[in-house]
């Protein structure tokens, strides 16, 4: 590890083991880069090959959320504000018989499924699965990112851009912006079954650019070569 202007410059493997010695519920920050799938290939979700291809972007997020969080515990928890609010929806719109039968109903309880993919590595933040494709397994750090629902639980931070690394060019997805994405870009629905008050989200260790945890950033790679000579 080499510090630099303040900024701890690390290893993959230094990285990983940063965040492991994470070993219950904390605040971080996390600077990832990836390929974004929320394009259509094709101009306005055209198959036709010869309809505009979207242009070869990747997607750039800044995200400060909770990791080794305990997942059953959060569902439930969840569930419980999401079924306070509907009690009280009912009561505030005068269907006092419609509230108390919830009240006996109680909010329902979140059964812990198998991973659709990877295995949790347990006592740690991490999740480990070997993409399509590969052979070795790559290690993912799990976050909660609070959507603010709930207001006595401030939102967590999250921000995106995209970019061609190629040329640097950097693309909006506003339709009266310059280097638009819009055309491209596919709707987000939201799954019913998803927790109302946090999204889950998986980042895997080489895809990470920056972590800071505790007041300390972490980079990785080397440091820039007028940033090691200052």
């Amino acid at each position: 590890m080499k510090t630099v202007n303040g900024k701890n410059y690390v290893s993959a493997d230094e990285m990983a083991g940063i965040l492991l010695r994470i070993m219950s519920a904390r605040a971080i920050g996390v600077v990832s880069v990836t390929e974004p799938n929320c394009f259509y290939a094709r101009k306005g979700g055209s198959r036709k090959k010869d309809a505009e291809p979207c242009p070869p972007v990747m997607k750039r997020q800044h995200v400060a959320g909770m990791t080794c969080f305990e997942y059953e515990r959060a569902r439930n928890n969840d569930n419980a504000r999401e079924w306070s609010r509907q009690v009280e929806t009912l009561r505030q719109a005068g269907d006092e018989n419609g509230a108390r039968a919830l009240e006996q109903e109680g909010p329902k309880k979140h059964e812990l499924h198998p991973r659709k993919w990877g295995q949790r590595v347990l006592g740690t933040p991490f999740i480990r699965h070997t993409p399509k494709g590969e052979t070795e397994p790559k290690l993912y750090v799990e976050m909660m990112i609070s959507t603010g629902n709930n207001p006595s639980w401030p939102s967590g931070y999250i921000s995106r851009s995209y970019f061609d690394p190629s040329t640097g060019t950097e693309y909006s997805l506003k339709a009266d912006e310059p280097n638009s994405l819009a055309d491209w870009l596919k709707p987000y629905e939201r799954d019913e079954e998803q927790p109302h008050d946090f999204d889950y989200r998986e980042f895997r260790i080489d895809h990470i650019e920056e972590v800071r945890h505790e007041g300390e950033v972490y980079v990785l790679g080397d440091p820039p070569a007028d940033a090691a000579a200052a």
